[in-house]
Protein backbone atom coordinates (compact mmCIF):
# COMPACT_ATOMS: atom_id res chain seq x y z
CA UNK A 1 0.00 0.00 0.00
CA UNK A 2 3.22 2.50 1.12
CA UNK A 3 4.98 1.66 -2.20
CA UNK A 4 1.22 1.97 -4.53
CA UNK A 5 0.93 5.28 -2.94
CA UNK A 6 4.31 6.93 -3.23
CA UNK A 7 4.10 5.59 -6.87
CA UNK A 8 0.59 7.37 -7.52
CA UNK A 9 1.96 10.55 -5.84
CA UNK A 10 5.13 10.78 -7.88
CA UNK A 11 3.11 10.71 -10.95
CA UNK A 12 0.61 13.58 -10.06
CA UNK A 13 3.64 15.59 -8.99
CA UNK A 14 6.08 14.84 -12.37
CA UNK A 15 4.26 17.86 -13.89
CA UNK A 16 5.08 20.70 -11.48
CA UNK A 17 9.38 19.44 -10.96
CA UNK A 18 10.36 22.00 -12.99
CA UNK A 19 9.93 24.44 -10.00
CA UNK A 20 13.13 24.10 -7.52
CA UNK A 21 11.10 24.41 -4.23
CA UNK A 22 8.56 21.72 -5.50
CA UNK A 23 11.15 19.82 -6.55
CA UNK A 24 13.09 19.78 -3.42
CA UNK A 25 9.64 19.38 -1.30
CA UNK A 26 8.98 16.33 -3.56
CA UNK A 27 12.44 14.52 -3.21
CA UNK A 28 12.31 14.84 0.51
CA UNK A 29 8.58 12.87 0.66
CA UNK A 30 10.36 10.45 -1.35
CA UNK A 31 13.17 10.14 0.80
CA UNK A 32 10.60 9.94 4.05
CA UNK A 33 8.23 7.44 1.90
CA UNK A 34 11.43 4.75 1.20
CA UNK A 35 12.56 4.81 4.77
CA UNK A 36 9.20 4.38 5.99
CA UNK A 37 8.67 1.54 3.65
CA UNK A 38 11.90 0.15 5.00
CA UNK A 39 10.91 0.64 8.81
CA UNK A 40 7.72 -1.73 7.69
CA UNK A 41 10.62 -4.35 5.86
CA UNK A 42 12.47 -4.35 8.88
CA UNK A 43 9.57 -4.61 11.33
CA UNK A 44 7.06 -6.85 9.96
CA UNK A 45 8.64 -8.69 6.94
CA UNK A 46 9.63 -12.86 7.66
CA UNK A 47 12.78 -13.60 7.19
CA UNK A 48 12.41 -15.45 4.12
CA UNK A 49 14.28 -16.04 1.01
CA UNK A 50 12.23 -12.52 -0.32
CA UNK A 51 13.41 -10.83 2.71
CA UNK A 52 17.35 -12.26 1.91
CA UNK A 53 17.17 -10.96 -1.61
CA UNK A 54 15.91 -7.55 -0.46
CA UNK A 55 18.83 -7.14 2.21
CA UNK A 56 21.42 -7.94 -0.64
CA UNK A 57 20.02 -5.65 -3.37
CA UNK A 58 20.22 -2.77 -0.35
CA UNK A 59 23.54 -3.79 0.41
CA UNK A 60 24.90 -3.84 -3.22
CA UNK A 61 23.03 -0.44 -3.77
CA UNK A 62 25.25 0.87 -1.00
CA UNK A 63 27.92 0.36 -1.59
CA UNK A 64 27.69 1.12 -4.98
CA UNK A 65 26.97 4.51 -4.00
CA UNK A 66 29.25 4.93 -1.33
CA UNK A 67 31.84 4.11 -4.14
CA UNK A 68 30.79 6.89 -6.67
CA UNK A 69 30.60 9.42 -3.70
CA UNK A 70 33.92 8.22 -2.53
CA UNK A 71 35.45 8.28 -6.66
CA UNK A 72 33.88 11.83 -7.23
CA UNK A 73 35.08 13.22 -4.12
CA UNK A 74 38.77 11.78 -5.14
CA UNK A 75 38.19 13.66 -8.56
CA UNK A 76 37.66 16.90 -6.57
CA UNK A 77 40.69 16.68 -4.12
CA UNK A 78 43.17 15.69 -7.22
CA UNK A 79 41.76 18.80 -9.36
CA UNK A 80 44.06 21.44 -9.30
CA UNK A 81 40.86 24.05 -8.80
CA UNK A 82 40.80 22.25 -5.52
CA UNK A 83 43.30 24.20 -4.25
CA UNK A 84 41.13 26.16 -1.71
CA UNK A 85 39.72 22.96 -0.44
CA UNK A 86 42.69 22.60 1.44
CA UNK A 87 41.31 26.03 3.42
CA UNK A 88 38.29 24.94 3.87
CA UNK A 89 38.75 20.91 4.82
CA UNK A 90 36.85 20.95 7.44
CA UNK A 91 33.73 22.00 5.83
CA UNK A 92 34.44 19.49 2.56
CA UNK A 93 34.63 16.96 4.46
CA UNK A 94 31.69 17.57 6.85
CA UNK A 95 29.41 18.14 3.80
CA UNK A 96 30.72 14.68 2.48
CA UNK A 97 29.59 13.02 5.41
CA UNK A 98 26.19 14.45 5.97
CA UNK A 99 25.50 13.62 2.36
CA UNK A 100 25.27 9.98 3.39
CA UNK A 101 24.23 10.53 6.93
CA UNK A 102 27.71 9.67 8.49
CA UNK A 103 28.74 13.03 10.69
CA UNK A 104 27.44 11.71 13.72
CA UNK A 105 28.81 8.85 13.41
CA UNK A 106 32.30 9.43 12.48
CA UNK A 107 32.72 11.63 15.03
CA UNK A 108 31.39 9.68 17.84
CA UNK A 109 33.96 6.81 15.79
CA UNK A 110 37.02 9.32 15.93
CA UNK A 111 36.30 11.95 17.99
CA UNK A 112 39.02 14.38 16.48
CA UNK A 113 38.81 16.75 13.43
CA UNK A 114 37.43 16.14 9.87
CA UNK A 115 40.54 14.94 8.44
CA UNK A 116 40.50 13.29 4.82
CA UNK A 117 42.30 10.01 5.32
CA UNK A 118 40.50 9.75 8.37
CA UNK A 119 37.04 9.86 6.86
CA UNK A 120 37.87 8.05 3.91
CA UNK A 121 39.11 5.26 6.42
CA UNK A 122 35.71 5.32 8.13
CA UNK A 123 33.62 5.11 4.88
CA UNK A 124 35.97 2.30 3.52
CA UNK A 125 36.79 0.13 5.93
CA UNK A 126 34.47 0.86 9.72
CA UNK A 127 33.22 -2.34 10.53
CA UNK A 128 30.00 -0.96 12.27
CA UNK A 129 28.56 1.87 10.46
CA UNK A 130 25.81 0.19 8.16
CA UNK A 131 26.66 2.28 5.06
CA UNK A 132 30.42 2.01 4.77
CA UNK A 133 31.98 -0.62 2.53
CA UNK A 134 33.30 -2.83 4.43
CA UNK A 135 30.03 -3.39 6.67
CA UNK A 136 27.80 -3.73 2.82
CA UNK A 137 30.09 -5.70 1.53
CA UNK A 138 30.22 -8.48 4.89
CA UNK A 139 26.23 -7.82 5.03
CA UNK A 140 25.71 -8.81 1.23
CA UNK A 141 27.67 -12.12 1.78
CA UNK A 142 25.81 -12.71 4.96
CA UNK A 143 22.74 -12.47 3.59
CA UNK A 144 23.77 -14.35 -0.13
CA UNK A 145 24.61 -17.26 2.37
CA UNK A 146 20.75 -17.91 3.16
CA UNK A 147 19.84 -18.28 -0.38
CA UNK A 148 19.85 -21.45 -2.07
CA UNK A 149 23.17 -21.47 -4.27
CA UNK A 150 24.33 -18.50 -2.62
CA UNK A 151 27.28 -20.08 -1.61
CA UNK A 152 28.41 -20.00 -4.97
CA UNK A 153 28.46 -16.66 -5.15
CA UNK A 154 29.99 -15.88 -1.73
CA UNK A 155 33.58 -15.94 -3.01
CA UNK A 156 33.07 -12.92 -5.46
CA UNK A 157 31.70 -11.16 -2.05
CA UNK A 158 34.94 -12.22 -0.18
CA UNK A 159 37.05 -11.24 -2.96
CA UNK A 160 35.47 -7.88 -3.30
CA UNK A 161 35.67 -7.64 0.88
CA UNK A 162 39.54 -8.33 0.54
CA UNK A 163 40.01 -5.63 -1.71
CA UNK A 164 38.53 -2.86 0.33
CA UNK A 165 40.26 -4.62 3.36
CA UNK A 166 43.87 -3.64 1.59
CA UNK A 167 43.12 0.23 1.49
CA UNK A 168 45.48 1.81 3.71
CA UNK A 169 46.28 5.86 3.68
CA UNK A 170 49.80 4.99 2.55
CA UNK A 171 48.68 3.14 -0.51
CA UNK A 172 45.14 5.09 -1.30
CA UNK A 173 45.70 8.66 -0.64
CA UNK A 174 42.79 10.34 -1.31
CA UNK A 175 43.71 12.10 -4.75
CA UNK A 176 44.31 8.21 -6.00
CA UNK A 177 41.24 6.34 -4.61
CA UNK A 178 39.61 6.53 -7.89
CA UNK A 179 41.37 3.99 -9.45
CA UNK A 180 39.97 1.33 -6.81
CA UNK A 181 36.66 2.70 -6.52
CA UNK A 182 36.37 2.05 -10.11
CA UNK A 183 37.62 -1.21 -10.15
CA UNK A 184 35.12 -1.97 -7.21
CA UNK A 185 31.87 -1.04 -9.28
CA UNK A 186 32.97 -2.95 -11.89
CA UNK A 187 33.28 -6.30 -9.73
CA UNK A 188 29.71 -4.58 -8.19
CA UNK A 189 28.29 -4.86 -11.72
CA UNK A 190 29.27 -8.23 -11.72
CA UNK A 191 28.20 -9.54 -8.73
CA UNK A 192 24.75 -8.29 -9.67
CA UNK A 193 24.83 -9.66 -13.32
CA UNK A 194 25.58 -13.42 -11.33
CA UNK A 195 23.11 -13.05 -8.98
CA UNK A 196 21.01 -12.18 -12.02
CA UNK A 197 21.54 -14.76 -14.08
CA UNK A 198 21.51 -17.27 -10.61
CA UNK A 199 18.08 -16.83 -9.67
CA UNK A 200 16.36 -14.46 -12.39
CA UNK A 201 17.34 -15.27 -15.66
CA UNK A 202 19.17 -18.94 -15.22
CA UNK A 203 20.71 -19.96 -18.52
CA UNK A 204 18.76 -23.68 -18.36
CA UNK A 205 20.75 -24.90 -22.10
CA UNK A 206 23.93 -25.61 -20.39
CA UNK A 207 22.67 -27.78 -17.84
Amino acid sequence: EQVNELNLLVKSELSSIGNRRRRQKLLLTIMESCQCIWGMISNHMSRNFAYDFLQVAKYLERADMTSRILELTSMLVSDKRSEALGQNEGLFWATLLRVINAQQMYIQSNNSSLKAKKVLAFLIKDEVFPRSLNYSLKAVGHYLSYLPKGNELVAEQIALLESMQTYSNEKHPPENIRPMMDALQVKLTQLSGQIISTWFYPDYSSK
